[in-house]
This record gives structure tokens, C-alpha cells and sequence, in this order.
């Protein structure tokens, strides 16, 4: 599309540790995050994203800035869209026209991950099915 920023996801080493020093990700170029949701309260705090892939996975790493984190939630499938949190959008397999998996997580990676073509009308996913 043009005029919508390039961001090439760069291939890591390995699968195993995961990548988790912050040294391996500061080496990843970071996107700042400028599209916030459809709320329109004047609330924008400062997100980057880093992204990288292996041959199995692909692994995101957000870096979120605010004066005030709210973090209530603590296990899988749990509300978090109602504590600080952040989304990942991604759809693994267009040809199959089963929508986009939507990952939300808050600050303590508490997730809920759901699939399907829009916001209202995803499924979530079992933690059987992510492991």
C-alpha cells in the first residue's frame, strides 16, 4: 500500500532461548506505534514494536511508555483490553479467508488471543491449541 510505513522483520539466529536480553532487542530496529485504536480520548502514550522471525516463530516485542500502568488480570483468555495493554494482528493463512488472530496482552503478558474476520465476531482459541 502506498504512503503506510515499510518495516522489515528480520530473521533471528535461533528458536531456543527465546530472545529475551535486551541487548538482542535494542539490535532490532524498532516501529513506533502511531495508529491508536478507535477511541478518540486524546490518550497516546509513547509504544514501539520490535519484530523479529525464526523458521517456527515469529516473536514480537513491545516497549510501552505511560505514566500509569493498570494491570488486573492474570490468567490466560482474561480481559486484558480492560488493563494497559497492547494488540498483535496477523493473519497466518489468507488463502483459508478465516480472519486474522488478534493477540492482546497486558503488561505482565497476560494474553487473550481470539480468531476470526472481525472484532465482533471472533472465537477465541484454546491454550492447547497455542503450544
Amino acid at each position: 500500500m502506498e504512503g503506510l510505513p515499510e518495516y522489515r522483520v528480520i530473521r533471528a539466529e535461533s528458536d531456543f532461548p527465546v530472545p529475551g536480553e535486551p541487548s538482542f532487542w535494542r539490535a532490532i530496529p524498532a516501529l513506533k506505534v502511531s495508529h491508536y485504536l478507535w477511541l478518540d480520548n486524546g490518550y497516546r502514550p509513547y509504544v514501539e514494536v520490535r519484530l523479529c522471525h525464526s523458521q517456527q516463530n515469529l516473536y514480537v516485542h513491545y516497549d510501552v511508555f505511560e505514566a500509569k500502568i493498570r494491570v488486573r488480570y492474570t490468567r490466560f483468555q482474561d480481559p486484558v483490553y480492560k488493563d494497559s495493554c497492547v494488540e498483535f494482528f496477523v493473519d497466518p493463512f489468507p488463502e483459508k479467508k478465516v480472519g486474522y488472530i488478534n493477540f492482546e496482552t497486558n503488561a505482565l503478558g497476560t494474553l487473550l488471543v481470539a480468531i476470526g474476520p472481525s472484532r465482533n465476531r471472533r472465537t477465541p482459541i484454546p491454550q492447547a491449541h497455542l503450544e
